[in-house]
């Protein structure tokens, strides 16, 4: 899976997603991002490793929910 998500720069953003990840034994294999100084937006992918039988249009609605009051866009492809 790859998981992307991008908007406006908030504390806790990475911490959250780390955590609640965490919860569904989801293993981050690998992150990329950038935050723009100019009008502080971020932009990060990851590649990660799900185990059989994640429920993972579930988990994407749950973060979209999560985010989507501070402007944060969430994507999940497999």
């Amino acid at each position: 899976y790859v998981l992307t998500i991008s908007g406006p720069d908030r504390p806790g953003v990475l911490r959250f997603l780390a955590h609640r990840l965490a919860q569904e034994g989801i293993d981050l294999v690998d992150l990329q991002g950038q935050r723009r100084d100019t009008d502080h937006v971020f932009l990060f992918s990851m590649e990660l490793a799900a185990p059989l039988g994640i429920d993972a249009l579930k988990l994407c609605r749950e973060l979209q929910s999560e985010f989507e009051k501070d402007g944060i866009t969430v994507s999940l492809q497999h």
